[in-house]
Parts: C-alpha cells; structure tokens; sequence
C-alpha cells in the first residue's frame, strides 16, 4: 500500500478528531487480502429471520428524520444498517482492526482504494481510516455538478475498547469538495453464542439550502450500499483459515 500524501493524513487526523468529539456490489476476490499491511504500534449465528445478513434503512418523511440538528428548517437524512456475522464478536473486531480486511471491503464498495489506515488507541481501542475514490455515475445529475466524475470519500470509524455488552465507536464520513457529511455511532454486540451485529446509526446533513434534500438523500443512498457490501465481505474473510 502506497504512503498518503500529508495532505490525505491531515485530513484524516481532522476527520478522526470530530469523530471523537461526537461519539458519535459484488464482493471482489480477497486473495489480496493475504498480502496484509502492518499495523502501527501503539503506546500503553445469523439471525434466521433476516436472510440477507443485514438490514438497513433510510427513513424519509418527518418520522424518518433525526429529531436534532435542525438547520434553516431542514434535519438530515438518517441512515441505520446491520450487519450480521456469523462469528462471536472478538472474532468480529480482529476482522475490524485488520487493514486487510478494510482494503477489501473498499474494493467491495466499488472504490479504488486510495488509504487504508489502522492505528491503536490507549484502552484497547482502534481507529480504521480509509479513503476511497467513487464513481458518481449513480447520483442523480441534477446535483452530480457538486461533487464532478468522481468522489474522493474519507470514512473514519473510532472504536473504543471493550465493554461489557461488545465494542462502541464512532462514525464520519466526508466528500472532499462536496457539502454533505455523515456523522453517527457504531456499535458491534453478540447476536446469540456464535453470532454478531454491527449497526451503524448516522445523519446524513448537507451545508447548502438549495439543492440540500436531494444531496443528502443520494448521499445516504450511496452510504447505505457501500455499508450493505461489507457484509459478504465479512462473512466470506471470517470464513477463511486464520480469521
């Protein structure tokens, strides 16, 4: 994996800072996953009634929409997805903390990757930074003049160390050079003996009034279904030897 740029790394230290203050396709081959990235050093069974493996929503309407951060009359789109693994949950954070695995979900997404970044935090706890470049074939053309041909997505999960009921965190996603922003929580718990979830909970919220709806509503579409290609990715890199 290449070095990022400063520029990318500041940014990325940006981003992880804001997440912390908040607290809140098709899979592609993994048999690159096995060539893996280190990791820095630090200082100090399914649920039957939902097929698919996960489960996620966009709400539209008054009752879909966050209840805070009501700006010029208008609150974010709220995005909400699960995603279950067949895996008790330490089995579930390795996979999490692996830089491997965070390549091949980007993949997955559609992405190429352009970072993939795990660094350990004090408690126990980790931050994944990823940076992917999107095609923007799929948003609708009356906003893609906001964003150009392609994205430039910084996806930044901080995750604290472990607690009683699994692992909490916090999730932001940015555009570069566009006027919408994702922030919300993540939290990973058992699902039975031998199972877990990963939910995601987030508000999509664009910074300009004309055109705002629409971008956020394209936005979190694009969230939902990057999100939803981390599952079969998941399933299949805990299914391997070693995982």
């Amino acid at each position: 994996m290449s070095r990022c740029s400063q520029s990318a790394s500041a940014a990325s230290r940006s981003a992880y800072r804001d997440t912390r203050s908040v607290i809140v396709g098709t899979p592609h081959s993994l048999d690159s996953r096995r060539s893996r990235p280190s990791r820095r050093p630090a200082h100090g069974r399914r649920n039957p009634s939902i097929a698919s493996g996960h489960r996620s929503t966009v709400p539209r309407g008054p009752a879909g929409r966050a209840a805070t951060g009501v700006e010029g009359g208008r609150v974010p789109v709220h995005v909400h997805v699960e995603l279950r693994y067949p895996a008790p949950v330490d089995a579930v954070v390795r996979m999490l903390a692996d830089p491997g695995y965070g390549r091949a979900k980007v993949e997955a997404s559609g992405g190429v990757v352009q970072q993939v970044d795990v660094t350990d935090e004090p408690g126990g706890g980790f931050a994944v930074t990823m940076r992917r470049s999107m095609p923007t074939d799929d948003i609708p053309a009356n906003v893609r003049h906001f964003v150009g041909a392609s994205l430039d997505v910084l996806q930044v999960e901080a995750w604290e160390g472990p607690g009683p009921d699994g692992r909490r965190g916090t999730v932001v996603v940015e555009i570069a050079g566009a006027p919408v922003r994702l922030t919300g929580t993540v939290r990973l718990t058992a699902d039975g003996p031998d199972a877990s979830v990963v939910v995601y909970d987030g508000d999509v919220k664009a910074s300009v009034p004309l055109f705002g709806a629409a971008i956020e509503e394209a936005a979190a579409r694009a969230v939902r279904h990057a999100l939803e290609a981390e599952q079969p990715v998941g399933v299949e890199w805990l299914a391997s030897p070693g995982a």
